[in-house]
């Protein structure tokens, strides 16, 4: 009976690394956690939360990084513990400032709460009152989102609607990252850096934050449906910077970039039928978008996306026609929801619920 080799210390480091990703990530959020319940709203100085947060914060955050980064540089890699370390960054990101202030600071959010307390209780927009009650489908939403919750207004809704929309974010990036045509690891890492630099105070309750996220899916929705071509491997981790460098420019060529190295994923009816969906969503025309002057002429290219792309070649023009129509279609169309049969929908749900 041979005795099993004795473990050697890099192993035994290596392991451990290993093992560490997600007691590192629980404790940062635990930090996390004390260090809002012990923060006061009232003694935030001039220079923001950071005044209050304490060392607790920033160590926790150090910790939940540390753990993401392990996980990031393992072979192979865990898409489960990355997960749960990505909702731990994004939570800690965006979710501090809703923790700590107890209303949404954002003062555009509550003249958008404003816009839904009308529409929610006449059931139409007013108009010549403001520019934005001509693109209604967001506040419409919201109006319907207050009567089937039972609320009598939006206000509970504005001071976690950031942590809400980011974490709305994930899944349709998760599949941008998937079928993209690069690896997973450095799908992973873009994900992770679309949370880590993305902008701030963009994502309050405003119909920009509700279009982000269709974007995201209608950008998802097309590279399923075409996913380019993976590129070749410069020869495994010792690869030198000139196979590397020469990857990278292989990814840009004009014929890359333009569209036609990609393999379609979908058959023909799966494909026209959901860009059907996306084509109906812009033209359906609502009520309530009499007075908006630029609804009509997106409504075209988003109706003619799914002809166009018919053909046998997939070129950049046609996706980004299928892009603009799809995204800006149901934005300046009131995204097919009409404020009346929201609302009174919503209103329905409510007594329903209550009854």
């Amino acid at each position: 009976m041979r005795t099993p080799r004795p473990t050697s210390h890099h192993e035994a480091t290596r392991r451990l690394l290993s093992a560490a990703s997600l007691p590192l990530g629980a404790l940062g959020l635990i930090l996390w956690f004390i260090a809002v319940r012990r923060s006061e709203f009232s003694h935030i100085g001039e220079l923001g939360l950071v005044t209050v947060l304490g060392w607790t914060f920033f160590t926790g955050l150090v910790l939940l990084v540390s753990g993401l980064s392990l996980e990031l540089v393992r072979t192979p890699m865990r898409p489960h513990r990355l997960m749960v370390l990505v909702i731990g960054l994004v939570i800690m990101l965006f979710g501090t400032a809703s923790a700590v202030e107890p209303t949404a600071r954002v003062v555009d959010s509550w003249v958008h709460a404003g816009f839904v307390q009308y529409i929610f209780v006449h059931g139409h927009v007013l108009n010549s009152y403001d520019a934005r009650f001509s693109w209604p489908g967001g506040f419409s939403l919201g109006a319907l989102l207050v009567g089937f919750t039972g609320q009598t207004n939006a206000l509970d809704f504005l001071r976690w609607a950031p942590l809400v929309f980011e974490l709305l974010y994930l899944p349709p990036l998760l599949v941008i990252a998937k079928c993209s045509g690069v690896g997973r690891r450095a799908g992973w890492l873009g994900v992770t850096l679309f949370y880590a630099a993305n902008w701030t105070d963009q994502d309050y309750f405003s119909p920009q934050a509700l279009n982000l996220f269709f974007f995201l899916v209608v950008v998802a929705t097309v590279l399923a449906a075409w996913k380019p071509k993976g590129l070749s491997q410069p020869g495994g981790h010792d690869a030198g910077l000139r196979a590397r460098m020469a990857q990278i420019r292989a990814g840009f060529t004009l014929r890359r970039m333009g569209g036609h190295d990609t393999v379609a994923t979908w058959n023909g009816t799966l494909t026209i039928g959901v860009l059907g969906c996306f084509s109906w969503s812009a033209w359906h025309p609502p009520s309530a978008i009499r007075s908006h002057r630029t609804h009509r002429c997106w409504r075209w290219p988003a109706a003619s996306s799914p002809v166009v792309s018919a053909g046998p070649s997939w070129s950049s023009s046609q996706h980004l026609w299928q892009w603009v129509g799809s995204a800006w279609g149901p934005v300046t169309s009131g995204w097919a929801i009409s404020p009346r049969s929201s609302v009174r929908w919503g209103k329905s749900a409510a007594r329903s619920g209550r009854t």
